[in-house]
């Protein structure tokens, strides 16, 4: 039986290296469209401001952020007040790219400032406008972020981190969105981060071995439980670009490969294709 090495979690990078447009980022589709969206926000009056963060701007941000979170099903509330004020007492400069319509506050991205980067920390935008959006505005607000690291001569901008095993923890679609916003998948380096052995044939998960890191197992899943199909990224040391995957599926049909086919199309990393049936 052959083994699959897989890190607990996943950060997302965006290269910005020889880069002098943020359009260039984006997948050609998403670039197209980008333009447009900010003609139709410009013209129903809102705007983009860059500002730095403060005790009475996580307030404003908290508000939106909770009132997203709660729509989810098991939502899970993080005390963004008081992280973010742990960041700038220890000295971190954070800094927050918010949307505006008149005066009203109607979310951000809060980023940190680091030498050679932006480190993305939080993102909560409303989620209703009075008007279509041919991009979703999180994207729109990754253009402005990404300009401006152009600008300032950045090499690149850290996008967040999910938990692996999607399908399971969060939808396969997240990938998606990632990877069309200029993502590049990376083995996280932070929190005890564990990696983790299975067996192909193992789908219960009980043959699993801690290669490294301290903590509980997340790994007792059960596949079948997915709604169609999980995905997962493979790696074996921190802090590395991923250039492997596995979409365990139950689902082979063309039509259903072809929804996914930015899993195949990603020049970073290689997609293999195993049906969780075949799976004892």
């Amino acid at each position: 039986m052959s083994s699959i090495i897989y890190p607990q979690y996943i950060t997302w990078e965006v290269s910005l290296i020889e880069k002098t447009s943020a359009l260039s980022c984006f997948s050609s589709e998403i670039s197209k469209k980008i333009p447009k969206t900010l003609l139709r926000l410009k013209e129903a009056g809102y705007t983009f401001v860059f500002e730095r963060v403060d005790a009475s701007y996580m307030k404003n941000f908290s508000v939106v952020y909770k009132e997203n979170i709660t729509q989810k099903n098991n939502p899970k509330i993080f005390d963004v007040e008081n992280e973010i004020a742990k960041k700038i007492l220890d000295g971190s400069t954070i800094e927050a790219l918010s949307l505006y319509k008149n005066d009203t506050y109607l979310g951000g991205s809060i980023y940190r400032v680091l030498d050679e980067k932006f480190s993305v920390i939080y993102r909560s935008f409303v989620k209703t406008f009075e008007f279509s959006l041919p991009v979703n505005i999180g994207i729109v607000a990754d253009f402005f972020l990404y300009q401006k690291a152009i600008d300032e001569k950045k090499m690149h901008i850290t996008h967040g981190r999910d938990r692996n095993l999607y399908g399971l923890h969060s939808d396969p679609g997240l990938v998606q969105f990632k990877l069309s916003v200029g993502g590049i998948p990376h083995v996280s380096k932070h929190e005890n981060q564990m990696i983790f052995s299975r067996e192909k044939e193992d789908i219960s998960g009980k043959n699993i071995k801690i290669i490294e890191g301290n903590g509980p197992s997340i790994l007792n899943q059960n596949f079948y439980s997915s709604k169609d199909c999980v995905f997962i990224f493979l790696g074996e040391q921190k802090d590395t670009k991923i250039t492997k995957a596995i979409l365990y599926t139950k689902n082979t049909d063309p039509e259903f490969l072809k929804k996914h086919n930015y899993l195949f199309k990603n020049p970073n990393f290689t997609t293999e294709v195993i049906e969780i049936k075949k799976i004892p």
